[in-house]
């Protein structure tokens, strides 16, 4: 017998019966996604029982409480006993009725355990597979279980049939209170034996008796606008399931979209097989209530003060509620890179509250002019990275705005902008764009400060700039600027301008007007002279490296504190004139790296008292000035890859010195007055022909009064040897005497002495140096052995260097060495024994050389 639904072909119902004792099938088959699928077969001895129910989940989505169930029509005068499958639910599009009498029109419905073969039978599940062509395919997971069927001429008499044959084979809705967890259909094969044999239990009772289903639980579900939405599902529901009817429902795009729980001043996104409503049991439990106080009702209500489901766009940041738990103020709103087309309706509800909001990095942004209309308290606006042709016409309208950055986008022209009529802008950011010039009503905008029109396509100075007297910073940097203008003294506020990467060749004269001018950064241009710029009075900061200077005369510029022009190829001389006033100068740095320089002014440097920095690396002097010495407050002087043939006698006089860096020149020695310089700490002197190291002028104290603590022999310890950190001596010609040196200090961390003429190290014990050291180089030297004795005492040893040399063995008691990371003993003749190398060290020390691949020195020289 064939039952056939509607005529658009959703449906297709079938009734097959069997001429066959106790046999009947019954399959629906749905191809509809809203419709079910159910077959029923009682136990036979040619077919086993199925019963397949899979369902299409839909969750019930009610408004802000929960819709009560209309009664069956007549059901109050009915007579008839109840019957369980009368009062199965169905929904369509949110309207709820019952299955009673008929099924026509409606979505069938069968919730909590009743969906599930171990809910209707427990005593029918049977885990072994078995194949049938009839199976359906497995069960999606399920929020709300319901279905649909379509309209049927026979519905009254095919429910009777599904009812009567249900009872016959004892088969009932159960009232146990099990989850109806979503599983794929099972497969029971089932005897008559076992349906007589089976003892009644709650899942086996009169079908003539009242059932109840399994409740639903309500779940209160806020929108980010504060309104809420009381959804109905069972305990079973997940979050993905959940998120997808509620923006079905809800009719939101896109996936970003997902559920979120707020509890304990914090909000998260919920997993997608998290359970929502098992999670809101689980908490009110912990508060205290049970199944009294109607759980399954509570969730609808307001439990804010436990947690709260929020869904919203994901993409959105997390804001942390305050104590009421609403977003009554927000003042910085960042929503880089979220990929927003248009402001988040949150926005426009807080609009007035925002006062720094960042929509960099979202391409062709919309900022629509009712939320620019309502943001009465935004300052700061950041729109980089966005694309855009043109500022958004909106923007003017902004009065309150102080700080705007279009930076990075595709911008040809600001004159449609009108930003002259944001009153109080003072932060223009618009570098990175395709701007040939600026707007003539730039010169209205009277509190504007600070201007970055950097890396764009200005060919010569804007001539509106000279009027924006208002100036404080300007950037120009890396345009095809040819000219400074003279008319750009007439910004005399401004404090720090910025020409780096042009074609500038001049500086004009007209610049000392800028009286207040305190940083001047030409980097990168063809310039020759730079005497305008020491003119200006209150100039601090001069940068002024890759120019077309042939030499720097400093006279004049008496504040000037930073002096820096590397990188001038042709630059042969620095000169320092005394100050007609006969002050000093304030110059504290001075960079004079990779020049053509061959000597210094030996009286220009001693007019720099003020000095800490010098550095001159990559030229061609060969000596430094006596009157370096006479600068008091010189820490730092790097004087690397020149042709140095010494160092000044007298530079024991620099108390304050930190580092100096000597690598790479023809020094030979060492002078004895680098003892006396208490603060250095970082000494490289790499790279030369030093062959010896001179001791203290003065190594006895006075009195024995005088002698610090770890003093050997009665004698003094310099004033370096409780300074110096790292001792850098590589590639030189020094031979074992180097360690009387060395044994001298205290406080070493790191010493390289490798490439030298070293034969023999001392015992450990008698090098107090060792005791601190964390890094020993010793590669490229003539060593045979290392002491055997106290090297348990290299207590803060991690790296130990010693390839390249003529080693045979390593004593065992290297093993001893406990905080030894690095061992490089590769490049020797190491001996061991292949029958008894598991015994042997120096098997041991073999296999990690070979196994250890060597790091190149190369890195370390240039760092030193």
């Amino acid at each position: 017998m064939d039952v056939c639904g509607d005529t658009a072909g959703l449906v297709e119902t079938r009734i097959i019966a069997l001429a066959a004792e106790r046999t009947f099938l019954c399959a629906i088959t749905a191809i509809s996604p809203v419709c079910t699928q159910l077959a029923l077969y009682p136990p036979s001895a040619s077919h086993p029982a199925l019963l397949h129910i899979p369902i299409m989940q839909e969750i019930r989505l009610l408004e802000t409480q929960q819709q009560p169930i209309p009664s069956r029509p007549g059901s109050a005068s009915s007579k008839k006993p109840y019957e369980p499958w009368n009062d199965i639910q169905f929904s369509v599009d949110g309207d709820v009725a019952t299955s009673g009498g008929s099924m026509s029109g409606a979505m069938l419905g069968i919730s909590g355990a009743a969906s599930d073969l171990s809910a209707i039978a427990p005593w029918m599940i049977d885990d072994s597979p078995v194949q049938d062509s009839l199976q359906p395919a497995p069960v999606p997971k399920r929020a709300l279980f319901k279905s649909s069927m379509s309209k049927a001429s026979t519905g009254k008499d095919f429910g009777r049939l599904l009812k009567r044959k249900t009872r016959e084979v004892g088969l009932a809705m159960p009232d146990n209170g099990r989850s109806a967890l979503p599983r794929p259909p099972l497969t029971c094969p089932i005897s008559n034996e076992d349906m007589t044999a089976r003892p009644p239990s709650d899942a086996l009772s009169n079908s003539a008796a009242p059932q109840t289903l399994l409740p639903a639980f309500h779940l209160r579900v806020y929108c980010i606008d504060g309104s809420y939405r009381i959804v109905e599902c069972p305990l079973s529901t997940v979050a993905l399931d959940l998120a997808h009817v509620l923006r079905k429902k809800l009719l939101l795009p896109g996936q970003h979209y997902k559920l979120h729980i707020r509890e304990r001043g914090r909000e998260r996104v919920l997993g997608p097989q998290e359970r929502p409503i098992n999670i809101l049991r689980r908490r009110l439990e912990q508060a205290g209530y049970d199944e009294s106080d109607d759980l399954e009702h509570l969730g609808g209500e307001d439990i804010s003060f436990l947690l709260r489901f929020v869904f919203r766009d994901a993409n959105l940041p997390t804001v942390q509620p305050t104590d009421q738990d609403v977003l009554s103020s927000i003042e910085y709103i960042n929503l880089t890179g979220r990929g927003l087309i248009t402001i988040p309706i949150l926005l426009h509800r807080h609009a007035p509250t925002i006062v720094v909001l960042n929509l960099s990095k979202n391409p062709h942004i919309d900022l629509p002019l009712d939320f620019i209309a309502s943001c009465t308290m935004l300052r700061d606006l950041r729109l980089s990275q966005a694309a855009m042709k043109q500022v958004p016409s909106g923007v003017k309208h902004i009065s309150t705005l102080h700080e705007l950055d279009i930076s990075s986008n595709c911008m040809v022209s600001l004159d449609e902008a009108e930003l002259h009529r944001i009153p109080g802008l003072r932060n223009i950011q618009v570098q990175n764009n395709r701007l040939s010039t600026l707007p003539k009503s730039f010169a209205e905008m009277k509190a504007l400060k600070f201007l970055n029109i950097s890396n764009n396509k200005l060919d010569s100075i804007p001539p509106v700039l000279s009027q924006i007297t208002s100036l404080v910073d300007l950037d120009l940097s890396f345009n095809t600027v040819l000219i400074l203008p003279p008319t750009l003294r007439e910004l005399t506020n401004m404090e720090r301008l910025v020409i780096v990467g042009n074609r500038i060749a001049s500086i004009p004269p007209e610049i000392v007007n800028m009286s207040r001018l305190k940083e001047f950064d030409c980097r990168r241009n063809a310039i020759t002279d730079l005497s305008p710029l020491f003119k200006c009075p209150a100039l601090e900061i001069l940068c002024a490296g890759n120019n077309a200077l042939h030499g720097v005369e400093l006279a004049g510029g008496s504040k000037i504190k930073a002096l820096s022009v590397p990188e001038n190829e042709r630059l042969s001389s620095f000169t320092v004139q005394p100050l007609e006033d006969g002050s000093s100068y304030a110059l504290e740095t001075l960079d004079l790296s990779k020049c053509m320089l061959s000597s210094f002014n030996e009286l220009g440097l001693s007019e720099l008292k003020k000095l800490t920095s010098l550095k001159f690396d990559h030229n061609t002097i060969r000596k430094i000035p006596d009157s370096i010495c006479q600068l008091p407050d010189l820490e730092r002087l790097s004087g690397s890859n020149n042709h140095l043939i010494s160092l000044p006698t007298a530079i024991g006089s620099l108390r304050k010195l930190r580092a100096l860096h000597v690598h790479n020149n023809n020094i030979k020695t060492i002078p004895a007055s680098i003892w006396q310089c208490e603060a250095l700490t970082d000494f490289n002197a790499s790279s030369n022909l030093i062959a010896t190291w001179s001791d203290p002028v003065d190594d006895t104290p006075a009195d024995d009064t005088e002698k610090k603590p770890g003093s050997a022999s009665g004698k003094l310890l310099p004033s370096l040897a409780s300074s110096l950190q790292r001792l850098y001596l590589a590639d030189n010609q020094l031979d074992d005497d180097i360690f009387h040196s060395v044994s001298r200090l205290r406080s070493l961390k790191i010493l390289n002495l490798s490439f030298n003429d070293i034969y023999e190290l001392p015992p450990i014990g008698r090098m107090p140096a060792f005791a601190t050291v964390q890094e020993l180089y010793l590669s490229g030297n003539k060593l045979t052995s290392l002491p055997a004795e106290d090297l348990h005492q290299l207590h803060h040893l991690r790296v130990l260097f010693l390839n390249a040399n003529k080693l045979q063995n390593l004593p065992s008691d290297l093993g001893k060495v406990k905080g030894l990371e690095c061992l490089d003993v590769g490049g020797n003749v190491l001996k061991y024994n292949v029958g008894n190398w598991k015994f042997d060290w120096n098997w041991w020390g073999s296999l990690l050389t070979e196994s250890y691949q060597r790091p190149s020195l190369t890195p370390t020289l240039q760092e030193l």
